[in-house]
């Protein structure tokens, strides 16, 4: 899968490259580079754990990390999920716990499907470079 077929498929996930990449100055490259790096970003257990621990300011922090991480590289749908969780912290704090850990399923739906085709991505190229 080359750059252009890995960009085109992000697109069909509802990822908004465009805009994306033209908040990495257009270089198309950078953004490909950062958008490698999310799911090592996305750390759902500690996200969990968090929430579970009760720990509000730590969850909050955490989560508005992945939201303007999520909205940097386009990843709307993630972006729109954490959105919800900040707004639910806003107005119930952690009293709605089962609403968030609904959303943070999403997430981890969602980021899964990413990390995925980042996966047969990188084995691609690994592929082709061993050819």
């Amino acid at each position: 899968m080359s750059n252009e077929e890995l960009i085109q498929r992000l697109n069909q996930i509802g990822v908004n490259t465009e805009q994306a990449i033209a908040r990495f100055m257009g270089n198309e490259m950078l953004y490909l580079s950062f958008i490698k790096r999310f799911p090592e970003v996305v750390n759902i257990e500690k996200l969990y754990s968090t929430l579970e621990n009760g720990d509000e300011e730590a969850f909050y922090g955490l989560i508005h990390t992945l939201k303007g991480t999520a909205g940097n590289l386009g990843l709307n749908q993630v972006f729109e999920c954490t959105n919800a969780i900040l707004v639910e912290l806003r107005t119930s704090h952690l009293k709605q716990t089962k609403k968030i850990k609904g959303l943070l399923q999403e997430i981890q739906s969602e980021g899964k499907q990413f990390a995925d085709m980042l996966r047969e991505y990188e084995q691609d190229i690994a592929r082709r470079e061993n050819e």
